[in-house]
């Protein structure tokens, strides 16, 4: 597969849920995420895939990078655009994986505050997740 630049609803449902969790980009403090906070972590994540993307690609114009048309200029952190399923915990898992995939072009990934952060995000979701509850835990 190749890498994208991800929607600005994708990026939103894996803000959405963050602040669903209290989880913050680096573990700063605890509780309710404020929305200057959320548009902090929508920017570095937006900005992670760019990175990424444009790594693999060799391309330093965002509009020439797949993904959406134009580029990623008017990208806001929208949770209104957000319908219950974008947010369901297996489908936060799904995008965070997505968001890996496309963010591990660039050699600063692994071990970056994203890439853990995400990591975090997805154990959130899973430990939520009514499938998971019931999986067995050892057979």
């Amino acid at each position: 597969m190749s890498a994208f630049i991800v929607s600005e609803r994708h990026l939103s449902a894996i803000v959405k849920a963050a602040a669903r969790h209290h989880l913050r980009l680096d573990h700063r403090g605890q509780g309710v995420l404020l929305e200057e906070e959320r548009r902090e972590l929508f920017t570095s994540l937006l900005r992670v895939n760019v990175r990424s993307v444009a790594y693999r690609y060799d391309e330093r114009d965002e509009s020439n990078l797949p993904g959406p048309v134009g580029g990623t200029g008017d990208y806001r952190y929208r949770p209104e655009t957000l319908a219950r399923q974008d947010l369901a915990p297996l489908q936060t898992f799904k995008l965070c994986d997505n968001l890996e995939y496309q963010c591990d072009c660039h050699p600063d990934w692994d071990g970056s505050v994203e890439e853990r952060f995400l990591f975090r995000l997805k154990t959130a979701a899973m430990s939520v997740c009514e499938a998971y509850g019931t999986a067995l835990w050892a057979i």
